[in-house]
């Protein structure tokens, strides 16, 4: 065993150590009392090392918990967690508010230059500290001290040294307050956009339509990601309005290309918005909006939305579909279902979901079950597209196993309404085939 291996060994069975040491201080902590998880990180421990070389460094860090230890009354089991972080723990606390100053004084002690006992040059540290408390944060040990880690990934050594993993929560609530402010007016001035991700036939590499995708671009925050914004939008009850919105945007801006083989727009639907009853007016007045068709309209279902209430969506899908439009089952794979209940939806199309596609050159395992899913939906007469195509080798893997449609990188990173004419020209299909 090298060093190295040596020296993660020992931090291995330190930090299992000190989840211990949290687990028997929580199992001892009387009813109306606290324990405290605290972590310290020393800075720029690269730079020391190269500066006064790892031994010296490693001495250091040894006497920093000595100090620890000598200093704090309440603190126990202090333990080396990394190559830079310490981790203590305050049992049996009484008034849990005053960790604060426990975690102050850690400082005051570190700020201090630190020496060892060989009377070598003092070291100079900045530090940063955090905790999490039980039982307000967690009644689990490991959770406890996951929830401190994550609090001093939030701190800077400067700006904000000292956080309490209840404070960076509250600070994550107030932020989500003001993002859904920020939303509301947004959605009221129309400052979101949508992007559109082209789609190619693997058949012949012609245009197979656009997925639309929302954005927003925070006037003093920049790019927010979507992943954030449209949560909020759900739990703030706006979904319905962005919904609406991206629908009608998608429909006008796609609206001058008619006339190309697949001019379809995908839209992503949440299961708040596809199972509100005026959802279907929506679409007829989106549609009635722009003298559109809704056969250019396709819906974005996930999979485990519809195995959520599958008999409900049984009856929306096959209205909307009489109607025209494709259904889409969206990051397929990923849940529970099978493809046996799809043969008895209202469906047209299945969207492979991308951590099947990412990895499909690099698993066995994931490159079977693409094809096994191609293959199976091609029996029940579903088309198959295949999303997160990021290199020539997956493109040409998935066009040899029959898959219908590509999106991804590899063909495009999402583009404005002024890019979309690109994609409907002829060249475009001798570039992909």
């Amino acid at each position: 065993m090298s060093p190295s291996e040596e020296a993660d060994l020992q931090l291995d069975t330190q930090r299992t150590r000190f989840r211990k040491t949290i687990a028997l201080a929580i199992a001892a902590c009387p009813p109306e009392r606290s324990v405290a998880v605290v972590v310290v990180k020393m800075h720029d421990i690269h730079k020391l090392n190269q500066v006064h070389g790892y031994d010296r460094v490693d001495r250091t860090i040894k006497s920093v918990q000595d100090a620890l230890r000598q200093s704090l009354k309440r603190g126990s089991g202090v333990c080396r967690l990394s190559s830079a972080i310490v981790g203590l723990v305050f049992e049996d606390l009484r008034f849990p508010h005053l960790v604060r100053i426990g975690l102050e004084r850690i400082q005051e002690i570190l700020a201090e230059p630190i020496g060892t006992e060989d009377g070598e040059d003092d070291i100079h540290l900045h530090t940063s500290v955090a905790a999490s408390l039980y039982p307000s944060d967690s009644e689990s040990a490991d959770v406890l001290l996951l929830n401190a880690e994550c609090a001093l990934r939030s701190t800077r050594p400067i700006m904000r040294p000292l956080l309490l993993y209840t404070d960076m929560q509250q600070e994550a609530q107030t932020d989500t307050y003001l993002l859904e402010a920020d939303l509301r007016a947004a959605l009221a001035a129309k400052e979101l956009s949508v992007q559109y991700q082209p789609k190619v036939s693997f058949t012949n590499g012609s245009s197979a339509g656009f997925e639309a995708l929302v954005r927003w671009n925070h006037p003093h925050r920049g790019q927010i990601p979507p992943e954030l914004f449209v949560a909020i939008a759900e739990s703030a009850g706006l979904i319905g309005e962005m919904t609406e919105w991206v629908i009608q945007t998608a429909l006008r801006e796609t609206s001058n290309f008619k006339g190309c083989e697949s001019p379809g727009v995908s839209v992503n639907v949440s299961a708040t918005m596809l199972f509100d009853p005026c959802f279907p007016f929506v679409i007829d007045s989106a549609i009635s909006m722009w003298n559109d068709d809704y056969s250019r309209l396709t819906l974005e279902i996930t999979e485990s939305l519809l195995m959520e209430n599958f008999e409900g969506a049984f009856s929306l899908l096959s209205d909307l579909r009489q109607k025209g439009i494709t259904i889409s089952i969206d990051d397929f794979g990923t849940g529970y279902s099978s493809l046996a209940y799809f043969k008895r939806l209202p469906v047209d199309e299945v969207k492979i979901d991308r951590s099947f596609i990412t990895n499909m050159t690099q698993s066995v395992e994931d490159q079977r079950l693409v094809e096994a899913i191609i293959d199976l939906s091609h029996k029940f007469d579903l088309q198959v597209v295949a999303e997160g195509i990021e290199d020539e080798q997956t493109y040409d893997t998935l066009r040899a196993m029959g898959c219908d449609v590509a999106q991804g990188y590899y063909i495009s990173k999402p583009v404005d309404a002024e890019g979309l004419p690109l994609w409907t020209s002829e060249p475009l299909e001798s570039q992909y085939n």
